[in-house]
């Protein structure tokens, strides 16, 4: 069964604030190298590693198929 635009548009909403937590995240972790340097080194590359990995998985492109609108997340976004 498709799910509804608005299971999508939930969907979206989630993936726009878990990607804005993740980029804080990293943000915070590449301040905290520069601060700290040699202290936390090898956790702090991982584990911006790890996020950089998360944030290049978008599933944008797939709600856009399931949408069948490759503009889909354009005009949503705008919202």
């Amino acid at each position: 069964m498709v799910s509804s635009k608005e299971d999508l548009d939930n969907l979206f909403n989630a993936v726009l604030a878990d990607t804005e937590a993740l980029e804080d995240a990293k943000m915070t972790l590449e301040v905290i190298k520069k601060t700290a340097p040699d202290a936390y080194d090898e956790i702090i590359d991982s584990s911006i590693a790890l996020i950089d990995k998360a944030l290049s998985n978008s599933i944008m492109s797939t709600i856009a198929n399931i949408l069948d609108d490759e503009n889909w997340y354009l005009t949503n976004g705008s919202k």
